[in-house]
C-alpha cells in the first residue's frame, strides 16, 4: 500500500490520481499552536477527536513487563488465522511499532541513522508472507561506485502489497554458493521496508 501510494503521489495527471482512492491513517502530529501534548496516546486520543482517521489498535503499557504482556496476549497469540490481529483492521500491516509514551523523553533517546529511538518496529516472522515466482534471468548492475552486483530478473509477484520483478541477490559468491540459475522458482520474502 505505502508504495502504491507513493507511486500515486508522484503521477503527473490528475485524472489518473482521482482513479486511485487514497486514505490516511494518523499516528502523529507535528507542531500544534495551543495544544501540548505531554503523553503519545493523549495525542492518538486528539487527532481521533479531531475527526481523523486513527489506528485503533493501541496500547498503553506500565513497564517492559507489561509490553512482554500484551505482545504474548495480543500479537503471538494471535499467530492463528482465525485470531489474527490483523483481521481487525480494514487495511494491511506487516508489523507493529513499540512507543515510548512520554513525548520529554522521546529527545532523549538517541535514535539510528533511519529510525527514532523512541519508536521499535517489529515485524512477526509469520506475518511476513511468501510468495513463489520464477527467475527469468540474472542481469548485472553497476552501482553508483562501480561495484557490479547480480539482479535476479523475475516473473512479477505479488509480495504484501507490492509487485515484485527484480530483487538484489547481493554478491556472486552467494549466487554461486546456491547455484541460482535461470528458470529456478524461488521464494521471494520482503524484508524491513524494501
Amino acid at each position: 500500500a505505502r508504495n502504491a501510494t507513493a507511486g500515486t503521489l508522484k503521477q503527473l495527471d490528475p485524472r489518473l490520481v482521482a482513479q486511485r482512492p487514497i486514505r490516511a491513517v494518523f499516528y502523529a502530529t507535528g507542531a500544534v499552536d495551543g495544544i501540548k501534548f505531554k503523553k503519545h496516546s493523549e495525542m492518538l486520543e486528539a487527532l481521533a477527536r479531531f475527526g481523523l482517521p486513527t489506528q485503533k489498535l493501541w496500547w498503553v503499557c506500565d513497564g517492559i513487563e507489561e509490553v512482554l504482556k500484551i505482545y504474548a496476549n495480543k500479537v503471538v497469540a494471535h499467530y492463528d488465522e482465525d485470531r489474527d490481529l490483523r483481521r481487525q483492521l480494514p487495511y494491511e500491516i506487516d508489523g507493529i511499532v513499540l512507543k515510548v509514551n512520554t513525548l520529554a523523553d522521546w529527545p532523549r533517546i538517541p535514535g539510528r541513522s533511519r529510525a527514532p529511538g523512541y519508536a521499535i518496529v517489529h515485524k512477526p516472522v509469520p506475518w511476513i508472507t511468501p510468495a513463489e515466482t520464477v527467475l527469468k534471468a540474472i542481469t548485472v548492475q553497476v552501482g553508483r561506485t562501480g561495484v557490479l552486483t547480480p539482479v535476479a530478473e523475475l516473473e512479477p509477484v505479488f509480495v504484501q502489497g507490492s509487485t515484485i520483478a527484480r530483487a538484489t541477490l547481493h554478491n556472486e559468491d552467494e549466487v554461486a554458493r546456491k547455484n541460482v540459475r535461470p528458470h529456478d522458482h524461488v521464494i521471494i520474502q520482503r524484508a524491513g521496508d524494501v
